[in-house]
């Protein structure tokens, strides 16, 4: 009978940050897997995942895809949350050994009333937040197909009407898998960027102010607090 071995190469979640502001990363839909075939192995098959879906764990298996691929997922997270991702990849592989890939995660939160301070009960409207995740990803086969080492930028966008954050992040990642795939060892570090930080009218409040020269409107930005994205290994 034939044996196989797959090393894991798992440190586990290495928070952005000191461990003091551990509690303080923002962006947490970057460790949402949407795609079925690898979420059901928990993130633990970075050795061993292949094809688009190795955008969000590994994507140097990506390198995997010698010629086209296409993937769409919808997925229901937190089932009566009503809260939908939606998911698209498509993968090309070239013959210099070298594989294009690009994901797409859209976040359907559903509706939200829209209240502020003067109408905490609502009644104006309602409002549905943005959160969009675009992962363009490069990877290539190296020592006769059996070393993959691959690379992803991230864009990350969250918004509602009046207040947004936009952000970066970098992936990067390598496989080794023997000539029979009995031992195969993968390596990845996920989501390393910069802060991220809202901005817009939202964090704005005004105010009439009366004085000696007649009325006037005076407005008073309050800055939000940057936070880190939830960098692991």
């Amino acid at each position: 009978m034939q044996r196989y071995f797959v090393l894991l190469a798992v440190a586990g979640l290495a928070l952005a940050g000191n461990p003091e502001r551990a509690g303080q990363a923002g962006a947490t839909q970057l460790l949402i897997n949407p795609y079925a075939r690898s979420s059901g192995m928990g993130g633990l098959n970075i050795s061993n995942c292949y094809g688009i879906e190795s955008v969000i764990i590994n994507p140097a298996g990506i390198a995997l895809t010698r010629r086209t691929e296409f993937l769409f997922s919808h997925t229901r997270w937190l089932v009566g949350s009503d809260i939908n991702i939606n998911a698209f990849g498509f993968a090309q592989g070239f013959k210099n050994g070298g594989t294009l890939g690009l994901a797409v995660m859209a976040f359907d939160m559903g509706r939200f009333e829209r209240t502020t301070i003067d109408n905490p009960d609502g009644g104006l409207g309602y409002f549905s937040p943005t959160i969009l995740n675009i992962s363009v990803a490069y990877a290539k086969v190296f020592a006769d197909d059996r070393i993959f080492v691959g690379a992803t930028l991230k864009l990350i966008h969250e918004s509602i009407p009046d207040a947004a954050a936009n952000g970066v992040a970098f992936d990067a990642g390598v496989q080794y898998r023997d000539k029979q795939g009995n031992f195969k060892l993968g390596v990845a570090l996920r989501n390393v960027g910069p802060q991220m930080r809202y901005r817009g009218e939202g964090l704005s409040a005004r105010a009439n102010l009366s004085g000696a020269g007649g009325t006037f409107t005076n407005v008073v930005q309050t800055p939000a607090a940057s936070f880190e994205i939830p960098s692991s290994c």
